[in-house]
Order: C-alpha cells, then structure tokens, then sequence
C-alpha cells in the first residue's frame, strides 16, 4: 500500500510471502509504486524497512 501527501510518496506496507521470495516479486511491486508516484507528479519519496518483520 502506497500513497502521498501531494508532496512526498511513500509505501506504507509492502510484503511478499516467504514461499514467493527471492523471485523479483518484491523490487516489482516496489518498481510499480514508484511509477504510479511518479505519474502522479511526485518526485520525492521516503521509505524505510523494518528488517525485523522481513524475515
């Protein structure tokens, strides 16, 4: 889940089950939400992971 503040884009929650890891699945849903930002005139986004819930 993704969105934006008219000013800043962010992705709220983003994850992939372990059984469909290491597939490209998660750089692709975060590759689709930075464009959907970017075609809604966002240029600047934070992100950041929480390593421990990645496991």
């Amino acid at each position: 889940m993704g969105g934006h503040d008219a000013h800043w884009g962010f992705i709220q929650h983003l994850a992939v089950a372990v059984s469909h890891r290491n597939m490209g699945i998660g750089s692709k849903l975060v590759t689709l939400c930075l464009d959907a930002l970017k075609n809604e005139g966002i240029q600047k986004s934070h992100n950041a992971v929480d390593r421990q819930r990645s496991r």
